[in-house]
């Protein structure tokens, strides 16, 4: 999978191409990247084994043709899709992490 950035696609698995194209384009959210985890997500991803791409092209069993004229044909699928993956995030931002599933969070003042 490739980001369209300055007008050179950059692979996903490009970690040093990705931090080039943020260097240039965000500055200010290059300076926040902390070098050691950069590291070890380049690592990471060096030593990982290859990965299937689920949205690249037919040619590589993948779905990319299919993806894209599902999205084309329900144009509400990626806000649906997006909505949700939000409401995850909304879930984990609002849930103590040291408190178990099912477990209703205490009441203040009780």
């Amino acid at each position: 999978m490739h980001a369209q950035t300055s007008g050179r696609p950059v692979a996903g698995n490009d970690v040093r191409g990705q931090l080039a194209e943020l260097r240039r384009n965000h500055p200010e959210l290059h300076a926040l990247a902390d070098p050691r985890r950069v590291a070890a997500w380049e690592a990471a991803t060096d030593n990982a084994p290859p990965r299937h791409d689920d949205f690249g092209a037919d040619g590589e069993g993948s779905r990319g043709v299919e993806y894209v004229q599902a999205q084309t044909l329900n144009r509400r699928a990626r806000e649906t899709g997006i909505r949700k993956l939000l409401g995850f995030a909304d879930t984990a931002r609002r849930t103590p992490h040291d408190q178990k599933a099912g477990q209703r969070a205490p009441q203040l003042g009780a």
